[in-house]
């Protein structure tokens, strides 16, 4: 219970960040290719050759409520590190801040994880990863949807989709971020949906 009232606090907290005046016309993602993402942990790269990066996606379902519970998204990055060659572990970011620095606190201005969130009759939250571009060119995008609550949870609102640009800074210190996700613009639905894949597909094709 505790954790499901989080993931729905953390969803009101994003649709205040991402209000109407930020939105944008909507988006075109023609010839991008969708990463499908099943629960677990999914290899993913971009790019080709020496530049060719490899992350990965974990993708964890909480267990507390059932069919109802939240989906968790984290985005991972590996890097071997000195001559010792040691190979570390870490976490890419998600800011909803469009000029934030990486150099600054990256506790204040990112997040770890993007959660997800069931309905009872619906999803109110999911995300996309796609890729655009083709070869060295390739670039990663992050689309996040989400649904306005209401008084009738089976009944459809407008779905905000939030769009992401995946940087990648070469020189940084202890502390900063290397790799992040920084918001780009938002576009929000005239058309009403209860479930945010159904939006997907209704604006998108995917």
């Amino acid at each position: 219970m505790v954790q499901s009232i989080r993931s729905i606090l953390w969803l009101l907290f994003v649709a205040v960040l991402v209000t109407p005046a930020t939105a944008t016309e909507k988006p075109s993602f023609e010839n991008a290719r969708v990463i499908k993402i099943p629960e677990g942990i999914s290899d993913i790269s971009i790019g080709e050759g020496s530049g060719r990066q490899k992350f990965k996606v974990a993708k964890v379902r909480s267990a507390f409520n059932g069919s109802f519970a939240p989906t968790t998204y984290r985005f991972l990055y590996r890097e071997i590190l000195g001559w010792r060659e040691k190979v570390v572990w870490g976490t890419i970011p998600i800011t909803w801040n469009p000029r934030v620095d990486p150099k600054t606190s990256v506790d204040r201005n990112f997040k770890h994880i993007l959660p997800t969130y069931d309905g009872a009759a619906c999803n109110v939250a999911d995300a996309r990863l796609l890729i655009t571009g083709k070869g060295s060119a390739e670039k990663l995008l992050l689309i996040y949807a989400n649904r306005e609550f209401s008084r009738n949870i089976f009944g459809g609102e407008p779905i905000t989709f939030s769009v992401f640009d995946f940087f990648v800074y070469k020189e940084v210190n202890h502390g900063e971020a290397r790799y992040f996700f920084r918001f780009r613009e938002s576009f929000k639905t005239r058309e009403y949906y209860c479930d945010v894949n159904e939006a997907f597909e209704g604006e998108f094709g995917f």
